[in-house]
């Protein structure tokens, strides 16, 4: 798997893709990506999606993807650091704009963020905007951070479909967002504490999320919470027994023996891959 690294706080640019099968990597920026034309699949997490002209993928820091290209595809890539990341929630939380962390910003089961007709054509014009300015990113910080601030809200309110709205939809989005709220408060996450919040019968509200996240709220919940376990330990210095105690881990033996079968080796393994 190759692995890229990105030093500069923001990188634009447009890529034609012409192999058959584009190597699976990782890296450690945030990237938006925009298919501009050319048709194939987009796989992440096990899970493949076709995409076309138009299509919007969200792919996070560590996270291992590929492609399945048959002819040619074009895709222009916005990506950011962790620093830029932060100024821009900054920005998001400042403005009380009704968005997403970037980290939970994409659909469950894969990097595809779905769009409607309209909002469509207004993502190509943000990413042309952005385009535009890819040869004086320095210069235009503020502007590219006013951009990734619309894509943020477009993500939400199609993630979300308020537009449309679908009262199980709407359910479940506030499901995965309380989740991901109290992930380092384990009573909260509990199907008896969540049967309550959402009023859903606690012993339904596990089919109930599974009918329509495809995964068990017990595995979701893992899965979450381990790869922010997993970028904590990839960025941080932060001690097993801190993070053992900050995700409600009943001891330091629990958590590795968690960590290794999610990840198939010790913390200390995992982080000299990555580093690696």
């Amino acid at each position: 798997m190759i692995k890229y690294r990105q030093f500069e706080p923001v990188i634009i640019e447009t890529r034609e893709i012409l192999t058959e099968a584009y190597t699976t990597q990782s890296h450690t920026y945030h990237e938006f990506f925009l298919i501009r034309s050319g048709t194939g699949k987009h796989i992440f997490r096990n899970q493949e999606v076709s995409f076309q002209k138009g299509d919007l993928f969200f792919i996070a820091p560590g996270e291992p993807h590929s492609f399945l290209i048959p002819r040619m595809a074009k895709a222009t890539l916005i990506k950011f650091s962790d620093d830029l990341r932060s100024l821009l929630k900054t920005y998001v939380n400042k403005w009380d704009i009704d968005g997403v962390v970037m980290a939970n910003a994409k659909s469950p089961l894969n990097a595809y963020v779905p769009l409607s007709t309209e909002d469509k054509v207004i993502v190509t014009h943000i990413f042309n905007a952005v385009e535009a300015m890819k040869d004086q990113t320095m210069l235009n910080e503020q502007l590219i951070l006013h951009q990734l601030v619309s894509l943020i809200v477009i993500m939400e309110r199609n993630l979300t479909d308020r537009r449309y709205p679908n009262p199980d939809r709407l359910i479940v989005d506030q499901m995965v967002k309380h989740i991901h709220k109290h992930m380092k408060q384990p009573l909260l996450l509990t199907s008896q504490h969540m049967s309550e919040v959402f009023n859903i019968p606690a012993t339904y509200i596990g089919t109930y999320f599974k009918r329509h996240m495809g995964q068990s709220l017990k595995a979701y919940i893992n899965e979450c919470r381990m790869v922010m376990i997993g970028r904590m330990i990839r960025k941080n210095n932060v001690p097993v027994s801190v993070i053992s105690h900050d995700f409600g881990f009943t001891d330091e033996s629990h958590f590795l023996k968690t960590f290794k079968k999610f990840y198939q080796m010790s913390p200390t393994a995992y982080k000299k891959e990555v580093l690696s």
